[in-house]
Order: structure tokens, then C-alpha cells, then sequence
């Protein structure tokens, strides 16, 4: 990528003069590369995380085994392999041994317990999310516990909505990473948000934004979710910031750094296990926390919110899901609070605010409200049985037909059926009309 490429896909996302920039880069490197130079800009907070993942990962494929035959070799000693006859072994294998597998090219993200950085493969020069726990919590066990919990649950997950782990690694300093897709998108809750301010502006809604597509979206949401409840893990940390919808509509669960197995079993993951705030305002209800009640206080279930950690199944995600697809149809949070404290009671109680849209133009339709309620009820017992039977009931509401939920009583269900067979319903009207005609 030449430097006016650079400046072009820079000029995409931002108005930013980069030459003056690149002056003083070249000023302190010798030599100065491009890349080198979209990791000055993020150091420099001139870019922020998804710039400098677009700039990142553009560009053709990298070929290092056509264009430098010693590549193939130092890949196969890399990984233990027997070097192919008549090529060259690497120079200096003792040295290779000891050299990063990652290249570190910019920080993505940063919370309470580690950090997420865009890497690349040095051997297979893909581009990957690089999580590393931070140094000043390696020391802390139950934090290290959880960490490698993380990495463990996820890994097994192994589904198409559900983000892949490629591989444990261990950094220069001794530190414990893994390494995983990098999804190129944005987060489900920057496409509601998109959603509000087009209805609000009076724009025509695209298929991402209109409801069907945000629904269609969730739905794929709720397929990874019934898949890791049938695996016996609870995510417990669902919200549309951790949802990412990939540039090909591709949708990927996120962040299951407080998952745990179902049941008792998974006790010991939570043992331990202090208040770590991350960065930011501490009365921000929307930010991961740890302690007796594990979880994003907007999102959580009434038993999540008391602490019954222990009692925790699929039933508790479903409410979520459920706090979740309110949001997904009003466009507005579902649980109401300024305040820590005060989210959490209205947790703890199950009060959620009115389904009532954000928009007039955006109306909610009685089967969804009906869906909402039966997802979101105190009692896990009066809840849907699981989130595969939740997500049926989506689907009947977008192939018209009555919602499990709320019944259709006859008026209702005769509407249902003029509306689906509007051809016959027009030619019987026509009959009946000319038979009175005759009479």
C-alpha cells in the first residue's frame, strides 16, 4: 500500500491531512514503512480500533512460500515438521525458536482483566485478535483461572455464529493469549442505534435496518445461543455490544469471558472472583462486573442479578435474549435506571420498561410484545423452555403465522388468513358480492 492509497482509505472514515504526520514518523524511523506508519497513527490515537483494523487487513493475499523458498522451511520448523528434501533448513534455528509467533499491530480494546490487540500471523500472514491477559492480573489466580476458562469454553464452541479460537499462545514475558478471527463489522448495537437516527431523520430503512433484518440478525444470535446451552455453557454476558455483524452479514457471539458451565459444576470458575472495574464511569450500567452478581446490570436476569450463580441455565440467557429483542423492536433499553443500584433492583424485581417504540414510524407488533412477556418473566419456570423454542416463535411472526405466546383468537385468525391468501379472499368477496347482485 503506497502512501496515497493510505491517505484514500484514510479519507473513507475520517478527514485527516496524514502528511504532516508522515513527516514526523519518518523523522524517527529509519526506514519508514507504511505499515509502521497506520501503527504510528493508532499510537498516536490519530485512528481508533476499526480504522486501524480496515487499513489493517486490506491488500492481496501474502504468499511467502512462493516469493522465499527458506519461508516454507522456517514454517516447518516452526511447528515441528520435517523440512521438505531439497529445501534449505532456516538459518539460525536455535534463534527461530524463540521468535514471536504475532506480530503486534495496534491495541483494539482494553477491559478489567486483559486486552485485545490486531495482530499478524508472522507465518501464515493472517490477520487476528490477539487477547492477552493483562500483567498486573497474571498474578491473580482465580483471574488467571477465568482467563484460561475463557479460552477453553470458547474454543469448544465450536459453531458458525460463535467467534473460533485458533490457538494458545504464550508471549515474550511469559504471559498466557490466545489467539481468533478477526471480525471486520460493527457491533449490533451501532446498527440500532444507525436505526434510530434514520427513523428519526425520516430515511427509508435498508434491509440491515428495517425490522426483518435486525430480527433475522437476532435470530442467528439466539442458534448460537440454543447450540451453547445444549454444550451446557451460559454466556451471561449478552448484549449488543458484545454481537458483532460482520461486512457479509455474518454474525459472531463475542466475549465469553464470564461464561461458565451449568450448574454446580461450574462453581469453581467463580470462586474468588473481586470487583475489577474497567476504565470508564463507574456508574456506567452498561459495563461488564464481577462479584457476587456477574454481569452487565442492564442485561441481567432477575436470578443473575441476585447472585444465584449456582442456579443459572439456559432460562437466564433467554431473558436476556428476550431484554435484548425490546431493544431490537423499540430501538430502547428495557430496563430503565441512572444509577448501578437502581438497575439492579429493577433486575433483581424483573421490571422492564413499557414495549413502546422510540419512533411513531416504528411500530411493535402485539405477537412480538407477547414473546417479549413470556421471555422475560420472573420465574424461569413460566419462561420459555429454551431458546430454540423462543427463537420458533420469532420465526412464526415473520412467516405470519400465530405466535406460540399469544394465541390467535378468530377475528385474528381470519385476518391472518385474508392476509396470507389475499388472491382467494378477493375472489370469494367478488362471489358473495355478485350472488347478492343476483338475489
Amino acid at each position: 500500500m503506497t502512501f496515497a492509497e493510505l491517505q484514500g482509505r484514510v479519507a473513507a472514515h475520517q478527514n485527516t491531512n496524514l502528511v504532516p504526520l508522515y513527516e514526523r514518523y519518518s523523522q524517527s524511523q529509519d526506514p519508514a514503512d507504511i505499515d509502521g506508519f497506520v501503527r504510528f497513527l493508532r499510537d498516536e490515537g490519530v485512528i481508533g480500533a476499526s480504522v486501524l483494523t480496515d487499513l489493517m487487513t486490506g491488500g492481496n493475499v501474502e504468499c511467502t512460500m512462493l516469493m522465499d523458498p527458506n519461508a516454507g522451511a522456517a514454517l516447518a520448523s516452526a511447528v515441528g515438521a520435517k523440512t521438505p528434501e531439497g529445501m534449505a533448513a532456516p538459518p539460525g534455528d536455535d534463534d527461530d525458536e524463540d521468535e514471536p509467533r504475532y506480530e503486534m499491530l495496534g491495541l483494539l480494546g482494553k477491559g478489567a482483566m486483559g486486552a485485545v490487540h490486531l495482530a499478524q500471523d508472522v507465518f501464515l500472514r493472517r490477520k487476528v485478535a490477539f487477547k492477552s491477559i493483562l500483567p498486573k492480573m497474571q498474578g491473580h489466580q482465580q483471574v488467571f483461572t477465568r482467563f484460561l476458562t475463557e479460552m477453553q469454553i470458547t474454543s469448544q464452541l465450536d459453531h458458525p455464529f460463535i467467534v473460533p479460537v485458533y490457538g494458545l499462545e504464550v508471549t515474550g514475558d511469559g504471559s498466557v493469549a490466545y489467539a481468533m478471527k478477526l471480525v471486520k463489522g460493527k457491533e449490533f448495537g451501532d446498527i440500532l442505534n444507525e436505526t434510530k437516527v434514520m427513523l428519526e431523520k425520516g430515511q427509508p430503512l435498508d434491509e440491515e435496518h428495517a425490522l426483518p433484518g435486525r430480527l433475522e440478525a437476532f435470530l442467528k444470535i439466539c442458534d448460537a445461543m440454543a447450540f451453547s446451552h445444549e454444550r451446557g455453557i451460559v454466556h451471561r454476558d449478552l448484549k449488543p455490544a458484545n454481537i458483532m455483524i460482520g461486512t457479509y452479514k455474518e454474525v459472531y457471539v463475542m466475549d465469553w469471558g464470564i461464561a461458565r458451565p451449568i450448574g454446580k459444576g461450574g462453581q469453581a470458575a467463580d470462586a474468588g472472583l473481586e470487583l475489577f472495574d474497567a476504565e470508564g464511569d463507574p456508574l456506567d450500567t452498561d459495563r461488564t462486573r464481577m462479584g457476587t452478581a456477574l454481569g452487565t446490570p442492564v442485561y441481567m436476569s432477575p436470578e443473575q442479578a441476585a447472585g444465584n450463580n449456582s442456579e443459572l441455565d439456559g432460562r437466564s440467557d433467554l431473558y436476556t435474549l428476550g431484554l435484548i429483542l425490546q431493544e431490537v423492536i423499540t430501538l430502547k433499553r428495557a430496563v430503565g435506571g441512572t444509577t448501578v443500584e437502581e438497575v439492579m433492583t429493577n433486575a433483581k424485581q424483573g421490571r422492564r420498561e413499557p414495549a413502546v417504540p422510540h419512533h411513531a414510524s416504528n411500530d411493535v407488533p402485539r405477537e412480538l410484545k407477547a414473546v417479549i412477556e413470556r421471555a422475560t418473566r420472573l420465574l424461569p419456570k413460566d419462561r420459555y423452555a429454551g431458546v430454540a423454542e423462543f427463537a420458533e416463535d420469532i420465526r412464526r411472526y415473520l412467516r405470519n403465522e400465530p405466535v406460540m405466546a399469544q394465541p390467535d383468537n378468530l377475528v385474528q385468525s381470519v385476518g391472518r388468513w385474508v392476509s396470507r391468501n389475499r388472491m382467494t379472499a378477493l375472489s370469494l368477496m367478488l362471489i358473495f358480492l355478485l350472488a347478492g347482485a343476483g338475489a
